[in-house]
């Protein structure tokens, strides 16, 4: 049996680890970042500062009535954002909900927001799409992490659209190798290591480099979720291999 590395943030380990077993490998957590939800009061917090004083008591109630559409780019916002939103009886299910990969898309809908749809596989899609299918008068809540690949938000106001970015949660990096992972890698025992993200890569790359396992990479498959993941590599390694579609079966083809 294969063995490979899962680099996924605590929380998705699971799910992939079951997955990638299914398809016959064996893995070993190696988690590059863990997701940090924000506390309620600094999400609210974060989406005030975007407005005039003078407007700022129900921000989230005038936005829920005049039609926001609420962008999530990532799995990990359905819970930190939309989720914490419901608890806190700020938005409904019947919000409209855009998001980018089917699978988040999934994610929100299995929350309960049935009118989640995915309108792009990358962050530029769901931008392009937005300015072609969206009204600019009407506001977008773009729920998110701080460090971002394609800066949606600049881009979006650029075609003069009213955006609130709302940092709902922190991806806080992994500061060590899991020992387990470090052993197997320093024995040669991985096969292939799938990248979900960019920042994932890089912050692989960073803890290798200062274990010392540089070396240990010439003969590992590196598995890109998308070509912006494989552009991020900067370490040798046995070759770079780049899925067709950005999700986990692609990943999973590709280390055939």
């Amino acid at each position: 049996m294969h063995k490979l590395l899962l680099t996924r943030p605590k929380g998705y380990l699971e799910a992939s680890r079951e997955t990638w077993s299914a398809a016959g490998y064996d893995c070993i957590d190696c988690a590059t970042t863990e997701i940090v939800p924000q506390p309620f009061d600094l999400i609210a917090e974060y989406f005030t500062e975007a407005r005039p004083r003078s407007t700022r008591g129900s921000i989230f109630n005038d936005k829920r009535r005049h039609g926001t559409t609420y962008i999530i780019t990532s799995g990990a916002a359905v819970e930190a954002g939309l989720e914490k939103l419901i608890i806190n009886n700020t938005i409904d299910y019947n919000q409209r909900i855009i998001t980018v990969g089917q699978a988040t898309a999934e994610r929100a809908k299995a929350a309960g927001f049935k009118q989640a749809v995915c309108v792009g596989d990358r962050a530029e899609e769901l931008d392009e799409w937005v300015q072609k299918n969206i009204n600019p008068s009407a506001p977008l809540i773009h729920l998110t992490a701080p460090d971002q690949a394609f800066d949606l938000k600049s881009s979006l106001k650029g075609a003069r659209f009213t955006v609130y970015q709302v940092i709902c949660y922190q991806a806080v990096a992994a500061t060590a190798l899991p020992t387990a992972a470090a052993s197997a890698l320093k024995l040669g025992e991985i096969s292939a290591i799938p990248f979900y993200s960019a920042r994932s890569l890089t912050i692989f790359e960073q803890l290798v480099e200062q274990n010392g396992l540089v070396r240990s990479l010439r003969g590992v498959h590196l598995l890109a979720m998308s070509a912006r993941v494989a552009e991020r590599a900067r370490l040798s390694w046995g070759d770079i291999r780049i899925a067709s579609t950005p999700d986990e079966t692609a990943l999973i083809e590709l280390a055939k």
